[in-house]
């Protein structure tokens, strides 16, 4: 397991400096402008794409077929990619919980609503990687990518036309309970996930 994160990790490694660019760019955006909102999404989806193009190049390199006349076990390539969304998160967790805290007034924001924002980030990053790693596995990554774009943006513009013409109407005491239910429905969903990748791969 250690040694196919860590081939993971150096197949990135190509790609971090770009990524590291991004994140910084979001970062200053957010400090700049005392809104980590934008920032911290942003971050969410960069950790849902790093274990995504690690797949991707697995994919083109053939890496999987070689891999598996090895003694290594399916279960353990499928959880090799979940355990680096994971960690992928929880680094993206920290970012928006630090760029939260910097980017509050002098007066202060309570330390509070920035980890919960932060919850909230990490509460999508892991629903959008549990629902997109199933059907990178079944289809591939070339074939789900167009499947990828849906899962991203049909939902949310959907939702968008909704509230535009008011036939959903926002309940902020549901909106909170939402909220509060979103990290458990993270996990829930990440479990799942996972049982349904080893079925499939």
């Amino acid at each position: 397991m250690k040694g196919l994160l860590l081939k993971d990790l150096l197949v990135l490694r190509q790609q971090s400096k770009i990524y590291l660019f991004m994140i910084v760019l979001f970062a200053a955006f957010a400090i700049i402008n005392k809104d980590p909102s934008f920032a911290g999404g942003m971050v969410a989806i960069v950790a849902v794409m790093l274990p995504i193009t690690a797949m991707s190049y697995d994919e083109r390199a053939g890496w999987d077929r070689l891999a598996l006349s090895m003694p290594v076990s399916r279960k353990a390539m499928v959880l090799s990619k979940y355990l680096l969304g994971a960690g992928f998160s929880v680094l993206a967790f920290l970012i928006s919980l630090l760029l939260g805290l910097k980017s509050n007034d002098p007066a202060g924001e309570p330390a509070g609503t920035a980890l919960a924002t932060a919850l909230v980030f990490w509460s999508i990053c892991i629903i959008l990687f549990s629902v997109l790693m199933p059907l990178f596995i079944r289809l591939g990554v070339e074939k789900g990518r167009m499947v990828m774009m849906a899962v991203l943006f049909v939902p949310t513009g959907v939702l968008i036309f909704l509230s535009s013409t008011g036939i959903v109407q926002t309940d902020p005491d549901g909106l909170e309970r939402l909220l509060r239910m979103a990290p458990i429905a993270a996990i829930a969903l990440f479990v799942a996930s996972i049982l349904i990748s080893f079925r499939l791969y």
